[in-house]
């Protein structure tokens, strides 16, 4: 009884206050010359831009990306491997390196297309980023940070990318940690600290795939798995090179044509970036005389076919340029004087740099056998790191065809 009494009068109480609480809050308001919206609104608003500011606005998770080469020819089975990484746990950077113009960045355009077309696609969102030569790390955090739904620098609009280095650091981890992302770096020429850009270390499945010309950048950006794409096989070749060519030349109407062809083709060293360059330039040759110029062009002066210094020779270019020092130049043109597809030995060729003086100190001096020896292995190791030099076999390495 006692117990009811009590829940009665507190109803009563509570019905009375509330009563006489609307006036008064009015009463109040109205003396600050304000509304109940007024308050509740801008409370409203930044309790959702508190929300929205740990949430990732990212619109489509993965956006197309435009391939001159719509068919993978060749890379089938590199494409597939590559793909069951992806959905691994074990491994969360993959480090894809070949020479220039091999079809890395083709590569990793096909997986990122196959992915917006699959109906599995295991990733909240895929980033993708040219990072090349002398980028800054403030224009790679631009990107990934538009891609994630930030604007850029100046553009006005709302949730805008932070200016301090620092902030932007932190506004990029906030928006991709814990979540299932796949970043695509592009054409990286040397390695990049993730954690300065505000990438986190990929978990969850996760993902970073990398391009480089490079297998020292794989390491240096401590890859879990480390995969060369190496240049196409003599079948492959063929046939990217005759689906470059197209219909207008008949190459298995004229036999002599044919074997020109099959010569050309040799010439690019399997180089698919070579070989779409080359057919589409010989696409509406079809006299013999045509054919045999463009073979002998190949051997000895490739500007001579049309697309070859701007597309291929410049690409080469850039790699010879990069190499670290004159003495590896130099020992990279040396192997040029060998005939061409020619097995040379390690020991044979350290022997011949160091009779050209090319392994000497960089003071100019002599230095002892040891000491020239572990220098002319390091050369070897950069060259063939940069894709440059290949294997040749034990203890041997050949200069690729193109190079």
């Amino acid at each position: 009884m006692a117990a009811t009494c009590l829940a009665v009068l507190a109803t009563t109480c509570l019905a009375v206050l509330w009563c006489i609480w609307d006036p008064v809050k009015e009463a109040l308001l109205g003396c600050l010359g304000t509304s109940v919206t007024d308050i509740v609104s801008p409370l409203r608003e930044r309790a959702v831009e508190g929300i929205t500011s740990r949430t990732v606005l990212w619109g489509n998770r993965i956006q197309r990306l435009p391939s001159s080469t719509p068919s993978m020819v060749g890379r089938e089975q590199l494409l597939s491997d590559i793909q069951g990484l992806l959905k691994g746990d074990k491994k969360g950077i993959i480090g894809l390196y070949g020479v220039g113009g091999v079809g890395k960045t083709t590569l990793l355009k096909e997986i990122n297309n196959q992915l917006l077309e699959s109906r599995d696609n295991p990733f909240d969102v895929v980033v993708w980023v040219t990072v090349s030569k002398d980028t800054a790390v403030f224009k790679i955090q631009e990107d990934i940070g538009v891609r994630l739904g930030f604007s850029r620098a100046g553009e006005g609009r709302s949730r805008q990318l932070p200016t301090d280095e620092h902030d932007r650091r932190l506004a990029l981890h906030e928006a991709l940690f814990g979540k299932k992302f796949l970043l695509l770096l592009d054409d990286m020429w040397e390695a990049v600290d993730l954690e300065s850009v505000g990438v986190p270390h990929p978990s969850n499945g996760a993902k970073i795939v990398l391009t480089t010309r490079s297998r020292d950048v794989c390491v240096e950006m401590e890859a879990d798995e480390k995969v060369k794409v190496d240049c196409l096989n003599e079948t492959g070749s063929w046939e990217l090179f005759c689906s470059k060519v197209g219909d207008a030349v008949d190459l298995n109407k004229d036999p002599v044509i044919r074997l020109l062809a099959e010569s050309v083709v040799r010439k690019c060293g399997g180089v698919p970036l070579a070989l779409i360059t080359v057919g589409r330039a010989m696409s509406v040759e079809t006299s013999i005389r045509e054919w045999e110029k463009a073979v002998l062009s190949l051997s000895q002066s490739p500007k001579g076919i049309r697309g070859m210094e701007k597309h291929v020779l410049s690409v080469l270019k850039f790699s010879f340029d990069r190499l670290v020092d004159e003495s590896t130049k130099q020992c990279l043109l040396y192997c040029s004087l060998f005939p061409e597809d020619h097995i040379i030995h390690v020991d044979k060729l350290i022997e011949l740099w160091v009779g050209e003086g090319f392994l000497d100190s960089d003071s100019g001096n002599h230095t002892s056998l040891y000491e020239a020896r572990t220098k002319g292995e390091s050369i070897i190791k950069t060259l063939k790191n940069a894709c440059l030099l290949e294997d040749g076999g034990y203890t041997s390495v050949r200069l690729h065809d193109l190079v």
